[in-house]
């Protein structure tokens, strides 16, 4: 009687168990169809959210399934208000660059009008920018022109690099872009100077034998420099009045003491950059 009592109730506990068991049974939901992709790359399943603009690059995709409408409803709002306070950042940023584009101008203006020989000094700079423009080289080519050398720091130092119009790298200037458009926008601007794809020194290299002399022959920041140098002495020699003898022997004299005792390249632009300033000096432009 016994053990025909178990079998009776393992035989019924057999045939109730897939009622027992469907209890706990779980079976994964089907994503929702309608999901939505907002901004900054969030996708919401179980609700539709209009398009926003975004700049937003590739980012991982979060899927938040949830039907409760409230829920969806905060998330929604978060969302937009975050994608509304970026848009209006980054209308901030286009506003403070216009700022900045039309403080640009009024300084530029404020020079020509109160300070017009800074203006001409940035012109005559576009007119160089195909060549390498030593700054003591261009101090010196403004020196009959601004007598004054504190005069023509000022304006190099506190005007044209202090306000972004040049820069300055190992002792050369170079005018900006910003500067080049201010000049356009003005009128102002001037057409460079051209550039020959060999610059050749004053004397013919053919028969150069000293090594400075092939020196000068194969570097053309030399060989410029030379040219720069040999046109100012003969513009002195031409000059009404102009004591042409003594001229003469000024320049043998630099040609035999100096430049030919240098002893490498530095040497060398140096005498050529102190020989070109005497010329001016003594009256050549």
């Amino acid at each position: 009687m016994f053990i025909a009592t178990i079998a009776a109730a393992i035989f019924g506990g057999i045939q109730l168990w897939p009622a027992f068991a469907s209890l706990y049974k779980t079976e994964s939901s089907p994503a929702p169809s309608n999901t939505a992709i907002a901004p900054g790359g969030i996708a919401i399943a179980g609700g539709v959210i209009g398009a926003l603009p975004t700049n937003s690059g590739p980012s991982a995709q979060i899927t938040i399934n949830n039907s409760d409408p409230a829920a969806l409803d905060v998330l929604k709002r978060e969302i937009i208000g975050r994608e509304q306070q970026r848009q209006a950042a980054l209308s901030l940023e286009a506003k403070l660059a216009d700022a900045e584009q039309s403080l640009r101008s009024w300084q530029f203006w404020y020079f020509r009008s109160a300070h017009p020989l800074s203006v001409e000094m940035l012109r005559d700079l576009a007119a160089l920018q195909n060549y390498a423009v030593r700054k003591d080289v261009f101090d010196a080519r403004w020196s009959n022109t601004i007598k004054a050398p504190e005069t023509r720091s000022l304006y190099i130092n506190d005007v044209l690099l202090r306000y972004g119009w040049a820069v300055e790298q190992n002792g050369l200037l170079r005018i900006t872009e910003g500067a080049l458009t201010l000049l356009r926008q003005s009128g102002l601007y001037i057409a460079p100077y051209a550039v020959e794809h060999t610059v050749l020194p004053s004397f013919n290299c053919g028969k150069a034998d000293q090594w400075y002399e092939k020196l000068i022959c194969s570097d053309q920041e030399l060989a410029g420099l030379d040219i720069e140098m040999v046109r100012l002495f003969k513009q002195l020699q031409s000059r009404s009045g102009a004591d042409v003898q003594t001229i003469k022997i000024s320049q043998a004299d630099w040609r035999k003491k100096v430049r030919n005792l240098c002893l490498d390249r530095n040497c060398l632009i140096d005498s050529y950059n102190e020989r070109i300033k005497q010329l001016r000096s003594a009256g050549a432009l």
